[in-house]
């Protein structure tokens, strides 16, 4: 495979270096892909002006270049309002939607479901001590951003202890009348926890061994989502969701009845 990136590291480099690092490795480890040729674009990714998309096409026509795989997002971080509707044309593959699907019959039986994201690693603790009392950090403003302009980041949002997530579950599965939880989590979830705090009713599903691929699927495929404001992984299934219409709610503005759904 070839990778795609802007430019080298130095005048010495010749390697886009795509799986080097995590999230790089392991992504495209999982997908079983290798890389033994890099191309420098030298063209920005802004493609909202003309001149910039001729650009694309010229150098990276579809017959000679059907597939850009690229060390990191061609966009800006987060993705911009004006592009989110882009999402509707992100397909996944037919080996990854049988996974998903195949899992869901397996499991549930084509019964309706709550889908859950849990960002609750160590890594995020450090991140989300950050961005409390910030109203922009990564993805926040996919939740925050149709409320007043004084509501910003806080714990419950971004690392929800286990009681709020009990909690919103909670409001969520008295509300849609929908008793099977499906749980896609950076870390091992509080499953017992979850279990008692939840009762015998609710059943509780994880997927071991994982990968955020299918849990994004699954997420997008559920009947209900609750997502991590701040992650960009929520923010890929909300995307797709959002054009759907499908409902979204997220951690933290559940129970408060601030704005609850998208």
């Amino acid at each position: 495979r070839t990778g795609y990136c802007y430019r080298p590291r130095n005048d010495n480099s010749s390697d886009c270096f795509m799986k080097e690092g995590n999230p790089f490795g392991p992504f495209w480890d999982r997908l079983g892909v290798s890389f033994d040729k890099s191309i420098f674009t030298y063209i920005s990714y802004n493609t909202n002006h003309k001149t910039i998309r001729q650009d694309w096409e010229n150098k990276f026509p579809p017959h000679s270049h059907p597939i850009l795989e690229f060390k990191g997002a061609p966009a800006s971080f987060p993705v911009k309002k004006y592009n989110r509707h882009l999402q509707r044309y992100l397909k996944w593959s037919d080996v990854l939607m049988n996974e998903a699907n195949e899992y869901l019959m397996n499991t549930m039986n084509g019964q309706k479901f709550i889908a859950i994201h849990l960002r609750i690693g160590s890594d995020w603790k450090i991140a989300c001590d950050h961005a409390v009392g910030k109203r922009s950090y990564m993805e926040s403003l996919q939740c925050l951003e149709d409320l007043p302009d004084d509501v910003t980041v806080t714990q419950d949002i971004c690392f929800p202890s286990t009681n709020r997530i009990i909690n919103d579950l909670r409001v969520i599965i008295k509300r849609t009348g929908i008793n099977n939880v499906f749980i896609g989590s950076d870390t091992e979830p509080p499953l017992t926890e979850l279990k008692e705090g939840l009762g015998p009713n609710v059943e509780i599903y994880y997927m071991k061994p994982h990968g955020p691929q299918l849990d994004v699927i699954i997420f997008e495929l559920s009947d209900h989502f609750i997502g991590s404001c701040v992650s960009s992984l929520t923010a890929f299934a909300t995307r797709a969701r959002n054009i759907r219409g499908d409902p979204t709610s997220f951690w933290g503005l559940i129970s408060d009845n601030i704005h609850n759904e998208l």
